[in-house]
């Protein structure tokens, strides 16, 4: 990543590099080779862009980080305004960013389902199976009497 942001000052052009997963910065449990919005910007990129639910685990939306410069240059565009998050997008992703800063996005739903045991999991797609093996057979059941 450092390169190419090298390369893109050298070229006098704008280097955008999208994370995806909206992962933050190195946490324990997450991906190892995940990259994350911090590594972005320290590597130099102009722009980051990431999604807001995934690994960040808020609302789905897709959300720009950079330079000052960059950012108001993007706002000012008119497609701005077509694909702007609306108050309830942005009221979610305020209280997940929120959680994130205190230290507590183990708790947010994503993050728990990521840590949880093989055990666990396992009981719980035994759990499914059985519930779906029932809706299944009722199916069947009611499909015969028609």
């Amino acid at each position: 990543m450092n390169d190419l942001a090298a390369l893109a000052a050298k070229a006098g052009v704008p280097f955008i590099f999208d994370v995806g997963s909206g992962l933050m910065q190195r946490e324990h449990g997450m991906p190892a080779d995940e990259p994350t919005v911090a590594d972005a910007l320290v590597a130099g990129t102009d722009l980051v862009t990431c999604s807001g639910d995934k690994l960040l685990g808020g609302p789905q939306a897709g959300i720009v980080i950079g330079h000052g410069a960059m950012v108001q240059k993007l706002r000012a565009h008119p497609i701005a305004r077509a694909v702007r998050v609306d108050k309830l997008q942005i009221a979610a992703l305020e209280a997940v960013l929120a959680m994130h800063a205190a230290g507590r996005a183990g708790e947010l739903p994503v993050r728990r389902m990521l840590t949880l045991s093989l055990d666990e999991l396992s009981r719980r797609a035994h759990r499914l199976a059985e519930s779906l093996a029932g809706l299944l057979a009722l199916h069947q059941l009611v499909h015969t009497l028609d």
